[in-house]
Parts: structure tokens; sequence; C-alpha cells
């Protein structure tokens, strides 16, 4: 089972509830192998992305690893706040995209590299939009966030799982079957920030901008 704070009773306030996205169908299991890269949930969705186009060592590697899924890492996000007041916020988000990624490339395997690849998908959300409502419905507030500069992300990816494709050998005669080994800890930090953003623009309800840097 997964575990979802649904209330909070404040003495002082009175009660607040809180709801998830897809909180009504069944969660995965522990220990299930349907996520992405970054391990977020990815429903079951084996798609390879083109992240890796410009940033592997290995030529011969393999792109049969699991993609993002967006609606598979949607699922147990926050959606609502309702607040005693009658009133209620909701969370939208998206997918982290980053357009550089720092890597070791093959002419220079020893030090990293800051590389532009263009703006491409990167596993876990982010937050899109938050409209504060009052008890009548109304839009009360409403806050944006926009993570670009002229089209082009301004996400950075730090950390990215390398994979190494094995391939099994009878003799001289080279197997068709092969297989990818799991990231090494030392090439992922799975307990670290993956990605950063350069600037973050917040967009208020009156249009006006603030800019986090």
């Amino acid at each position: 089972p997964v575990l979802q704070l649904k209330e909070l009773h404040d003495s002082g306030e009175g009660k607040y509830t809180f709801e998830y996205y897809q909180a009504d169908r069944n969660f995965p299991y522990h220990g299930t192998t349907a996520m992405d890269m970054w391990g977020y949930y990815n429903g079951g969705n084996k798609d390879a992305n083109n992240l890796l186009d410009s940033i592997y060592m290995l030529d011969n590697l393999s792109k049969r690893f699991n993609g993002i899924s967006f609606t598979g890492t949607l699922k147990g996000m926050l959606s609502h706040i309702n607040y005693p007041t009658g009133g209620y916020t909701t969370f939208e988000y998206e997918q982290h995209e980053c357009s550089r990624q720092i890597a070791r490339i093959a002419r220079n395997p020893r030090f990293p590299s800051l590389i532009y690849f263009g703006n491409k998908p990167v596993g876990g959300l982010r937050i899109k939009r938050m409209i504060d409502y009052s008890r009548e419905g109304t839009i009360a507030a409403k806050k944006e966030y926009s993570y670009t500069q002229e089209g082009v992300s301004t996400g950075n990816g730090l950390y990215f799982p390398i994979y190494i494709e094995d391939v099994l050998t009878r003799g001289l005669i080279e197997d068709p079957n092969s297989f990818l080994e799991p990231p090494n800890v030392a090439n992922y930090a799975s307990d670290k920030n993956h990605i950063e953003y350069r600037m973050v623009q917040e967009i208020l309800s009156d249009n006006s901008s603030v800019f986090h840097y």
C-alpha cells in the first residue's frame, strides 16, 4: 500500500483535505521495474526516448531502456489542497526538460563536459501552475512558471545513469543476445537532484513576473 496524507485537523482552524492525481487507481507494487532511468514510475512504458543521442560514450550502446511517461510519473502527485474556509488550491505539473547535460563523452572521457543537445525530456515533474480558488469557486490568485529563455530550456542535467551493454560471446562468435547492466552508483546518485534550472520565471495573476536564478 501507498501512504498518503488525506486529512489534517487543526484545532484552531479546522480540517484540511488533500487530493492526488489518479488516487482512485491501483498503485504499482513495491519493487516494480516499470520505471524510467531516473527511477520514476512509467506505467510499463518501455519506449526509448532520444536523450542519449549525443552524450553516450560507447558507440554500440543500445537504446533498449525504459522510457519516460508523464502520465506514469504524475500518478500520486498532489492535485488539490482544500482549506477549512471552503477555498482550495490546485496544482498542475509538467515533465522536467533540459537543454544541456553534464556528461563524459568519448573524445574526453576523463572529465565531464556541459553538452548542449536541444530540449529533451528528463525524469520527474516540475510545477507548472498553482491556482487559489475562493469558496465560491472564483480564482483568487494564480502563479505560473516558465523554464525557458527564447524557447530553450534553462535546465541543466546534473546526473545521468550510464548503462553498459554486455554482448554475450560463444568462442569467437558474437551472440545476438545482449543485455544492459544497471547504472553504477558512481555514475548516478539517485538521492541527489538530477536537474537544475538556470532561471525560472514566476508569472503572477496580474501578469507581473518574478525571476529566480
